[in-house]
C-alpha cells in the first residue's frame, strides 16, 4: 500500500519486486501443480487525469529462480572448488620447492607443470567470480581519472611471463590519454585481451597497441597477426573476451572483436576524462 501511495504522491513511474504465495495450476488431463512462493514485478504510474493508479503485474518467478540457481552455482564454485584447488596448488608448490623431500627431476618437471596449470585454473575461477560480482553490483567501479598508458603498462607486466614463454612482444604507439575509468579494472581489461591475443596463435610476433582521440572518446586498438585459433584456444579466448566485454560495459565503453583468417584485433571505445570534470 505504501508503494502505491508514494507513486500517487510523486507521479513518477516506479517498480517493485515482491514475493507472495501463488496458487497451483491445473491443466486439462494433468494433475494440478502445488502452489508455492512466486515472484512478481509491479510497475505503476499515476493516470493522466491523476485520479487512479495504473499498474502492470508481471510473473518473474522463472527469471528469479534462474538468478537463484546462478547464485548457488557461484557460491559452490567459490567454496567447494576454489578452496580445495588452493590446497592442491599449495601441495604441488611444496613438492616443487623440495620441502616434502627430493624427487626425480622428470617428476619435478611434471609437478611444476601441474602447479602452473592449477594456478591458471584458480585465476580463471577468480575471474568468473569477479565478473559475477560486477554484474550483481557487489563489486563497485569508480569511474574517475585513469591513465591509459599506466593501465596498459600494468597489464603488460601482469602478462609478462606468458609473453616471454610465447616469445611475443608488445609495441605501444600512442601518447598517454586521460580516461574516465577505474585504473584497476581498466588494466584487467587489457590483461584479459593480452592473454587472449597471446594464446591465440603460434609463438612469436608482436601485439600492436594504438590509440586515437575521437572527440569525447578514446579509441584503442589491439592487434596481432598470425593468430591462428584451435578449438581449445578458442574456448579459452572466448572466456577472456566475455570478461573484458563485461568490464568495458561497466566502464561505460564498447568493445568490438574482429577475427580474420590470420589476425585478431580488438577495438575499445572509452570515455575521455575532461579537464572540466577535475575542476568541478
Amino acid at each position: 500500500l505504501g508503494f502505491f501511495e508514494e507513486v500517487f504522491k510523486t507521479g513518477k513511474v516506479s517498480s517493485i519486486e515482491i514475493q507472495r504465495s501463488m496458487p497451483g495450476r491445473a491443466t486439462h488431463g494433468v494433475a494440478p501443480t502445488e502452489g508455492g512462493l512466486g515472484d512478481l514485478r509491479v510497475s505503476a504510474r499515476r493516470s493522466v487525469d491523476e485520479k487512479f493508479i495504473v499498474a502492470i503485474v508481471q510473473d518473474i518467478s522463472k527469471r528469479k529462480q534462474l538468478e537463484r540457481v546462478k547464485q548457488q552455482f557461484v557460491s559452490m564454485v567459490s567454496h567447494d572448488v576454489r578452496t580445495p584447488l588452493a590446497s592442491v596448488t599449495s601441495a604441488l608448490s611444496l613438492i616443487v620447492t623440495g620441502v616434502k623431500g627430493n624427487v626425480p627431476e622428470p617428476a619435478k618437471k611434471a609437478v611444476a607443470e601441474a602447479e602452473l596449470e592449477s594456478m591458471r585454473l584458480t585465476e580463471r575461477i577468480q575471474n568468473i567470480l569477479d565478473v559475477e560480482r560486477l554484474e550483481s553490483g557487489v563489486l563497485e567501479i569508480q569511474r574517475e581519472h585513469a591513465s591509459l598508458f599506466d593501465a596498459v603498462d600494468e597489464a603488460v607486466s601482469l602478462v609478462d611471463a606468458l609473453m616471454k614463454e610465447r616469445k611475443i612482444t608488445v609495441k605501444r604507439e600512442f601518447k598517454d590519454f586521460s580516461l574516465k575509468s577505474d585504473r584497476y579494472w581498466l588494466s584487467q581489461v587489457f590483461k584479459h585481451l593480452l592473454i587472449s591475443i597471446v594464446e591465440s596463435g603460434v609463438p612469436g610476433g608482436t601485439v600492436e597497441i594504438t590509440a586515437r582521440d575521437c572527440g569525447g572518446n578514446i579509441q584503442v586498438s589491439m592487434k596481432r597477426s598470425s593468430a591462428v585459433l584451435d578449438e581449445c584456444a578458442h574456448r579459452y579466448t572466448e572466456l577472456n573476451h566475455s570478461i573484458a566485454r563485461t568490464i568495458v560495459s561497466k566502464l561505460g565503453g564498447k568493445m568490438n572483436v574482429a577475427e580474420g583468417e590470420n589476425e585478431i584485433s580488438f577495438i575499445l571505445t572509452l570515455e575521455k576524462f575532461e579537464l572540466e570534470e577535475a575542476d568541478a
